[in-house]
């Protein structure tokens, strides 16, 4: 896989999994079913990246060479020197690796080149796969806001973590051809270039 910049002509990859119920609802947002759906969502983040609020990366398959997922930083506040992780993977690219590779490239740039000190992460209590991504990647949970978050009518839990600079141990191994495309982001710039 590799990170790199989203466009607007990703919006039929987005559309085969952000259409899906199974990867939407789990990352609290409602599935986005059309193509143009697709294409507004990404103009906004596109809009949103350009005025520096957020920093977000498509997951393209290498060998396949589409879209298959987004990361980044969906609240991004430098001044504060810490930004929020968001994320979405295709459900056939579940489990492989591909999100922990994207996620460990992302918290290198954000420590190493953005100087963050802390970033964040929260996610329902019951999705569990979350929950130990982001424990496998050094989050720490800081706590459960109980029944914070209403979905389909059902009242839900939803856990914070965060870790923080000094906590992060970059892996041996680090993604190169991730963090490649990762590290050429500038806040304020358009995305990555």
């Amino acid at each position: 896989m590799r990170l790199r910049t989203l466009r607007l002509d990703d919006a039929a990859d987005q559309q085969a999994y952000a259409s899906e119920s199974d990867v939407a609802r789990p990352g609290m947002w409602d599935p986005l079913p059309t193509l143009e759906e697709n294409r507004r969502d990404l103009m906004e983040t596109l809009e949103s990246q350009a005025r520096g609020e957020t920093a977000e990366w498509g997951i393209e398959h290498r060998i396949e060479e589409r879209l298959i997922g987004r990361c980044g930083f969906v609240k991004f506040r430098p001044a504060h020197g810490n930004a929020e992780v968001g994320f979405a993977l295709s459900r056939p690219y579940w489990r492989q690796g591909y999100m922990s590779e994207a996620l460990t490239a992302l918290l290198v740039y954000g420590f190493d080149r953005l100087g963050l000190q802390r970033v964040e992460a929260n996610c329902l209590a019951d999705n569990t796969a979350s929950c130990r991504l982001l424990e496998k990647a050094g989050f720490a949970l800081e706590g459960t806001a109980r029944q914070a978050y209403v979905q389909d009518g059902i009242t839900k839990d939803l856990r914070r973590y965060a870790v923080l600079r000094h906590e992060f141990t970059t892996p041996p191994a680090s993604p190169a051809g991730a963090t490649r495309s990762a590290t050429e982001y500038r806040p304020g710039s358009a995305g990555p270039r």
